[in-house]
């Protein structure tokens, strides 16, 4: 018998065990174990709601599938504020910062609100600053 007879024996062998069979198994358990969790990898991180970007531990990363799809570095939801405020200041004009929120809401809307609330002040009257501009926006134009 040559070794391709033999592997191919084998496969077949296990494919009719009651070993292969408890694999299937627990890999449907699993299967569906994640999928009654709720959205899992790049669903999760489309998600406004769920993401929490960079601050997703280690062990969050490993239960979800997002190693590869975060940068590695592990950053507390205070150390994001710092850096969405100092990208926030390096915007040239009111509407390059509103357009940088919306963007971050719609991303992330748990560290939108922190940095928001961190510097409600100065980002409160934004909105009204905002000049109209031929279409951009869909309320009315004063």
């Amino acid at each position: 018998m040559s070794r391709h007879e033999t592997d191919a024996a084998a496969l077949e062998s296990a494919s009719n065990s009651d070993e292969w069979s408890q694999v299937a198994t627990k890999r449907d358990t699993v299967k569906n174990a994640v999928q009654q969790a709720g959205p899992v990898g790049t669903d999760l991180l489309n998600d406004p709601i769920l993401n929490k970007g960079t601050a997703f531990t280690d062990e969050e990363r490993n239960q979800l599938g997002l190693h590869g799809l975060l940068p590695p570095h592990v950053e507390s939801l205070e150390e994001q504020v710092v850096r969405a405020y100092e990208a926030y200041k390096r915007k040239d004009d009111d509407l390059e910062r509103h357009i940088y929120l919306r963007a971050l809401q719609d991303t992330n809307e748990v560290l939108f609100y922190r940095l928001l609330l961190d510097h409600i002040e100065e980002m409160t009257p934004m909105g009204q600053s905002v000049p109209c501009r031929g279409g951009r926006f869909r309320g009315r134009c004063t």
